[in-house]
């Protein structure tokens, strides 16, 4: 069949026929019929044929998981499904856009047939290559209960037992529904998209050059910020498509081939086990367990309740050198100091992560990360970890978060969704009128944010807040003039840590008013250190102590102006509330109690490249790329030994888990 042009419909009037305009916007319909019109119907169309397919897959799937249908508790969910992944779809299809809009821009600029049927094939193939992962997530889903990945991939190296583990029947129906999926939409693709697109080949190459040349670039720039997801400080996730409680709602969003080459990009990332590597597997348990004290009958009490509510602070990138009442800077946060004469003051609490996602896990989930690697940004691995949300929405507990800016970033929204956190609020759902960073809400308007959420919850609640005033460019509304020391090599954190800590003790003054205060534990703890006015060498020790305070009404009045002396770590807490609350607390195994008889004094503590180990004896730490120098403060090579094999253990264990999970 020959292929033709197709023209705008013309209507009759004086004279010859005409192109038919809208009356609205005549002039640029005019132009951009003249112009690029064709190209640009065939972007917009593909673009909106990709976006189709997925919805109909994305029903497909819905329907093929029919029989566990149950698991959505609230069934206007499954509806929402249905565009809530949208920001994943419009991303996934710009993507699948590149290379047919690529060889389609070299048709409409020079008219070679061959350039238009490379279009046809490529837009086949990603067809048939879509419809494949869609339709297979659907099927591994049902066996699984978890979206198509790499790890599901890897069973086809050996694609006889792929085979002999499926039956005729599903093998059948997998590629009856591939040819159907294929066929339809290769059909519709022909009809409404390629059709409109052809060209007489009378027209001349010339006056299509200039637009040609002007709309590439400007596909380009508007494909990357799509892709990206906006022009927002944090780029896309899977968890932007999350927004249900029920796991399978949120799966339904997910776009399938953006979970893949997501999951694709996160494992290409992993780093090489060789840097972990420095003992034997078998002497691993033994090594890892001089972390972990002896158990103990004998637990000090130190709340008055076994029920409190918990309310979880995170200060964003604090460090103790700027806390005086922790030997720091004595004029930098005058209100955390004065509340630390409230409530139990941990003198050496190390943060065990480097990035907000690995610290806010260590303490609700008692989990270590690993340098160079965080564990709930693996989506995969984030149903697997304990957390206290989980533990207590048995006791009746409701579980909230609230952030200033965008959780978005490092898969924490979906870590919250997944851990059964019921109302989760951040830059996407504050309110519009407040005043705010190029990050989000400044920490006094998202404080008094949290402070109205408080008073709404329902009682028990464990809540959490996480600051981002103390987070790069700083562009903080300063409430004085208040400069630092001088050679201050962080100006800028330094007085944004002091404007938090004016922010927070506004929020803890108008608390301690409230009802609930009186039956509430406050657990304020950075989420990791920073670099600060001293400049302190990231290996060291010291670069990663930050403050930890605990008060509240339901702090017992014993321990109120208290300081706890041994060295404690953030992946202690969880552990240790759960005692506290004479809950279980065995699947935290990387959590100790700190409030047993003989507490142990030591913290494992890592940074980008490296980590360390510290007692109260000293540290040690290395630089994984340099394994045969290490830093330290102790002159025994002994004693450097011992720390460096603890270190080390850990690392390692840690790493084989993550690998096996």
């Amino acid at each position: 069949m020959e292929e033709r042009a197709y023209p705008f419909p013309t209507i009759q009037g004086a004279g010859a026929a005409r192109p038919y305009q809208p009356a609205l916007a005549p002039i640029f319909l005019s132009l951009l019929n003249h112009y690029m019109n064709k190209l640009i119907r065939f972007t917009l169309a593909l673009w909106i044929f990709w976006l189709l397919m997925f919805f109909v897959h994305r029903v497909f799937f819905i329907v093929y998981q029919w029989p566990i249908r149950h698991r959505i508790h609230n069934s206007t969910d499954a509806l929402r499904a249905l565009y809530k992944g949208y920001p994943l779809d419009w991303a996934m299809a710009v993507a699948l856009l590149g290379l047919p809009v690529l060889f389609a821009w070299g048709y409409y600029w020079k008219q070679h047939h061959k350039l238009r049927q490379i279009t046809n094939t490529l837009v086949l193939v990603m067809i048939v290559l879509y419809s494949a992962v869609a339709i297979a997530d659907a099927g591994l889903y049902h066996e699984w209960q978890t979206k198509i990945n790499i790890q599901a991939l890897s069973h086809f190296e050996h694609p006889s037992e792929v085979i002999r583990t499926m039956s005729f029947g599903l093998l059948g129906l997998f590629f009856t529904c591939l040819f159907i999926s294929g066929f339809i939409f290769y059909t519709l693709y022909k009809t409404y998209v390629h059709s409109p697109f052809l060209y007489s080949a009378q027209h001349a190459t010339k006056p299509r050059t200039i637009p040609a040349l002007i709309f590439l670039p400007l596909l380009v720039l508007l494909s990357v910020i799509t892709i990206r997801g906006g022009i927002n400080n944090m780029p896309i996730n899977q968890s932007i498509a999350y927004f249900s409680t029920d796991a399978l709602a949120n799966d339904i969003a997910v776009n399938p081939l953006y979970n893949l080459l997501q999951d694709l990009d996160s494992k290409s990332k992993l780093p090489n086990p060789a840097l972990y590597t420095f003992h034997n597997n078998a002497e691993l348990p033994q090594l890892v367990a001089n972390y972990f004290p002896a158990p103990s009958d004998s637990v000090l009490h130190i709340l008055n309740t076994t029920r409190p509510n918990l309310l979880f602070i995170f200060l964003e990138s604090w460090s103790s050198h700027n806390i005086g009442a922790l030997g720091g800077l004595p004029d930098a946060t005058p209100n955390f100091d004065a509340w630390s004469k409230e409530g139990l003051l941990f003198k050496h609490a190390y943060a065990t992560a480097y990035v907000t996602d690995q610290g806010l896990s260590a303490v609700l989930s008692g989990t270590p990360s690993v340098s160079r690697l965080s564990v709930i940004q693996q989506p995969e691995w984030v149903p697997k970890l304990p957390c206290m949300s989980e533990d207590l929405q048995t006791q009746g507990y409701e579980s909230s978060f609230l952030f200033g800016g965008d959780l978005v970033f490092g898969n924490l929204k979906g870590y919250l969704i997944d851990k059964q956190f019921k109302h989760i609020s951040d830059i996407s759902n504050l309110p519009t009128n407040l005043p705010r960073g190029s990050l989000g809400l400044h920490d006094e308007y998202s404080l008094k944010l949290l402070l109205d959420s408080i008073q709404q919850s329902s009682r028990p609640f464990l809540f959490g807040y996480l600051t981002q005033s103390t987070h790069r460019p700083y562009d903080f509304p300063a409430r004085d003039a208040w400069q630092g020391p001088a050679n201050n090599l962080e100006p800028d954190y330094t007085r944004a840590v002091h404007y938090s800590d004016a922010c927070l003790g506004e929020f803890l003054t108008a608390a301690k008013k409230q009802s609930w205060y009186d039956s509430t534990l406050i657990v304020i703890v950075a989420d990791h250190s920073h670099n600060t006015w001293k400049g302190t060498e990231t290996a060291k020790a010291e670069r990663h102590e930050i403050p930890m305070l605990w008060l509240g009404g339901a702090l017992d009045a014993a321990w109120r102006g208290k300081q706890w002396e041994p060295i404690v770590s953030q992946l202690d807490i969880a552990k240790s509330i759960l005692y506290q609350m004479q809950l279980p607390s065995e699947h935290y195994p990387w959590s100790r109690n700190m409030f047993q008889a003989h507490p142990a004094s030591s913290s494992f503590y890592i940074y980008h490249g490296g980590g360390g180990f510290i007692d109260t004896g000293g540290y040690a730490s290395y630089y994984q790329l340099n394994k045969n120098y290490i830093f330290s403060n102790r002159g025994s090579s002994l004693e450097i030994a011992k720390r460096f094999k603890v270190f080390t253990a850990f690392q390692q264990t840690r790493y084989r888990q993550l690998l096996l999970e």
